[in-house]
């Protein structure tokens, strides 16, 4: 097709379609909806010239144009498409957002041994704040009085009984929490940033 007939379609949009033929059913703006009419009919021109069905190249897809010849498949084809791009665009979103929740758990288990090893050191330093802490977490859960193991320090069952340390890291951040302010603060700005 020659670039000045082609100029005049693009110029005239809809307007060069037959008035009876013109389409109806219009979907945002003009000039993207007459592209997307010129591509179902180039789409056609070339189905039907991969069935031999097309002498001159031009006069058809002018005609197709100007008379509105329907193609069906097209719109088939460009609902798969879209189905496709969906899918893709959802997949992506998807994992962006397994990758940020990856993130936020590793940031969050990074924090939980940093104020652990702050509790650590805290009762290494000041062995009677283990005790009173011990002692307090024991009033609560007296179960817990069976995990310290007599022979052994104090601390080297707060050390190996995963669930004492885990009660008295928490009583000691509950009653010092100005000791572990710093550490928090940090950690909420990183697992803000990732949303």
């Amino acid at each position: 097709m020659a670039t000045d007939e082609a100029w005049k379609i693009w110029q005239e949009g809809f307007n060069y379609v037959e008035a009876e033929k013109r389409p109806t059913d219009l979907k945002g703006n003009p000039e993207t909806a007459f592209d997307c009419y010129v591509r179902e009919k180039v789409h056609l021109l070339k189905r039907q010239q991969q069935s031999g069905k097309v002498k001159n190249i031009t006069g058809f897809l002018r005609t197709a144009i100007k008379k509105n010849y329907a193609n069906p498949e097209f719109v088939v084809e460009e609902n798969k498409h879209k189905v496709k791009e969906d899918a893709k665009a959802r997949h992506l979103s998807d994992r962006k957002r397994q990758l940020l929740e990856d993130q936020r758990s590793e940031v969050e288990t990074h924090r939980d041994n940093e104020l652990h090893q702050l509790c650590e050191r805290i009762v290494q330093e000041t062995p009677t704040l283990l005790e009173k802490a011990v002692a307090d977490v024991c009033k609560e859960n007296p179960l817990l009085k069976k995990t310290c193991h007599l022979g052994k320090s104090l601390l080297e069952t707060y050390q190996e009984k995963p669930m004492l340390r885990v009660m008295v890291d928490q009583h000691l951040m509950n009653v010092y929490p100005e000791r572990f302010q710093a550490t928090r603060k940090r950690y909420e700005s990183l697992i803000a940033a990732l949303g």
